[in-house]
């Protein structure tokens, strides 16, 4: 089965995304806006710096002298107009450039006649643009960025000076100013920047956040409801599944009848001989015959309850050669009375495959249930055909009928709910549609087709698993094959049998004292309790549904007494298909014997629990 997948945290992952998104975004407009703002606002101090240098130039007539030759910059004009830049407010440092880029004069004589290369403000202004630079004096980028006051902030404007005409540029006037005043409304706008575009980004997160946990929350109802649905209807299909094993079940009821009925007969039959019989020869002879019968009546209905037996989806390890041998084991009392011949061929070999077992039983019974209806219109030779092989990554195994086969219009319908082509009356129309469902849920196939001269073919196809798919656990039985040996080992080994059926613990007592052990019988639970206050034991015999107190509550009040005692018991039942019995065993992992069970069978049982393998685990329940 393919893994669930987790669902998608909608509200989580709009939290983290957007949180880094929005706080991206914001700190990226803050910084763009607060660098715009303090470029913005040192241009236009700039440009008023600007305006007030050449109205000193135009006031003074101060640019013709910029452009005579010979120019002396300490005439009286110019060291005026020199003073009064000087003394401009914030005004930190002067200097007047040259045509050729040297300093001629400066309110700092170490500059006076020394040339800065490069310097890429300077020649924009002798180009006759207005050149503006910002930067901290701790961090300077020019030889000339160094003061003697305490500057922490600058703003450095190259203003060119146009000759008389205004033609061309005569020199350059450097301004260095600390514009103090300018920097704090600076640092307010950057500040009210960064706030609004907090603010901002807060409101946006704030109301994604609300719409998204909105959207979140409508998600959430819809899986909920779509949950609740897809629950609703796997309900609906293992009732379906379900009902179509109790209608597959009808149909075999008069088979299992029969069935039950001729061994039954026989074992009626030998015991009344059994009775009058007047030599040991043919006593030993008939008990056989009793015997074998017996465990054809055990067969039909093991194979009976392990098909009608509902449980939950639990995929174990496979093999779909032997699951297909037991299926046929209950048709075939009806395939032969309908004188269908099967022939079953399988490649050697076929690994085993992750599914399970009881629900792929009900595909085959239902494959084989049509297969021997549609062969039913036939009067002539009945063949079905089963063939098993390994094809590209599956297990195909293929049915074919001599059928009357199937219409090509009706093909494509075969496995739609409710779809037959039977009289009224006559199965339930969900056989091949549940079958279909239950080869989906195992990513497999199931698909059919008509043959050439009558018949049908039906596909199932189960993916093969890898090595290590792991087996399904629960109450473990602890009936192996029947095997003859040695029992002396029993002898000395104190045993309790516990059984409100007279003939059942007297058979086990016989079977158990043959082997030399020390038996005890109890008809219940209370007079077992007594045995056990008395006196150890070294293992218990069970049964599960007796009067009084059942095998459960009797085991509760064995481990109460000693709870070393939890693996010292053998339950014995014939009601394995009831839900509790069922759940009580695979909670714990209990052994237990399903009746009717063979002598040899219970002797096997009770020596591997009286003798477990050296470094066995026990067996945990699901």
């Amino acid at each position: 089965m393919p893994q669930e997948e987790k669902p998608f945290n909608l509200l989580r992952w709009f939290s983290v995304l957007s949180l880094l998104s929005i706080s991206a975004i914001t700190v990226f407009s803050a910084v763009l806006l607060s660098r715009l703002l303090s470029e913005k606002m040192i241009q236009r101090d700039a440009v008023l710096t600007m305006e007030f240098v050449q109205t000193l130039l135009e006031d003074q007539e101060t640019a013709a002298y910029f452009g005579s030759a010979g120019a002396d910059p300490s005439s009286e004009v110019l060291e005026n107009f020199f003073e009064k830049m000087a003394s401009m407010p914030e005004v930190v440092r002067t200097n007047v450039y040259a045509k050729d880029g040297t300093i001629i004069w400066s309110n700092d004589r170490r500059f006076i006649g020394h040339r800065f290369d490069p310097n890429p403000q300077l020649e924009e202004a002798l180009s006759g643009r207005l050149a503006v630079h910002s930067g901290e004096s701790g961090r300077p980028m020019k030889p000339e960025h160094v003061f003697d006051e305490a500057v922490p902030y600058f703003a450095e404007f190259y203003i060119p000076i146009w000759d008389g005409g205004k033609e061309a540029v005569a020199g350059v006037v450097e301004v260095y100013k600390s514009p103090v005043s300018l920097f704090r409304e600076i640092e307010q706008g950057r500040r009210r920047v960064w706030l609004s575009a907090l603010l901002g980004g807060l409101f946006l997160y704030a109301t994604l956040f609300w719409i998204v946990r909105r959207a979140a929350a409508v998600i959430r109802r819809q899986r909920e409801r779509q949950a609740a649905t897809a629950n609703e209807l796997t309900r609906l299909q293992g009732q379906l599944v379900q009902a179509e094993k109790l209608s597959a079940i009808g149909e075999l009821v008069s088979g299992v009848a029969h069935e039950l009925n001729n061994p039954l007969t026989s074992i009626i039959g030998f015991s009344e001989l059994l009775l009058t019989a007047p030599e040991p020869g043919s006593i030993q002879k008939r008990l056989k015959i009793i015997q074998s019968e017996a465990l054809r009546c055990s067969k039909i209905i093991e194979n009976l309850l392990a098909f009608a037996r509902r449980e939950a989806f639990s995929p174990r390890e496979t093999d779909l050669h032997a699951l297909l041998k037991r299926t046929l084991e209950i048709k075939a009392r009806p395939f032969l009375l309908d004188d269908i011949e099967v022939k079953v061929d399988f490649e050697d070999s076929l690994p085993a495959v992750s599914a399970d077992e009881s629900q792929i039983q009900q595909v085959f019974m239902n494959i084989l249930n049509n297969a021997q209806q549609a062969m039913m219109e036939k009067t002539d030779r009945r063949t079905l055909v089963i063939e098993g092989r390994r094809k590209e990554g599956f297990i195909q195994i293929v049915f074919k009928d001599s059928g009357p086969g199937i219409p090509e219009a009706l093909l494509p319908k075969i496995f739609d709910p409710f779809f037959t082509t039977k009289p009224v009356g006559v199965g339930t129309g969900l056989g091949l549609s549940v079958s279909y469902g239950i080869i989906k849920a195992h990513g497999g196939r199931l698909f059919a087709e008509s043959r050439r001269g009558g018949g049908a073919q039906i596909y199932v196809e189960l993916p093969i698993e890898p090595i290590g798919v792991p087996v399904r656990e629960g109450a473990e039985e602890v009936a192996g094959a029947p095997s003859r040996g040695d029992r002396a080992v029993l002898s000395g080994k104190r045993i309790l049998v516990v059984d409100d059926e007279a003939h059942i613990v007297e058979m086990i007592r016989n079977a158990l004292l043959q082997r030399g052990a020390d038996v005890t019988t109890a008809p219940d639970g209370p007079e077992a309790l007594a045995w056990i206050e008395r006196r150890p034991f070294d293992l218990i015999l069970t049964d599960i549904k007796m009067p009084r107190m059942d095998g459960v509550d009797l085991f509760t009040s064995i481990i109460h007494l000693s709870p070393d005692f939890s693996e010292k018991v053998i339950f014995l039942t014939g009601d394995t298909l009831n839900p509790r019995t069922r759940e009580f065993l695979d909670r714990g992992g209990h052994s237990f014997l399903a009746k009717p069970f063979e002598i040899e069978q219970l002797l096997d049982a009770v020596l591997k629990k009286l003798n477990p393998a050296p470094n066995a685990e026990p067996r945990k329940g699901r």
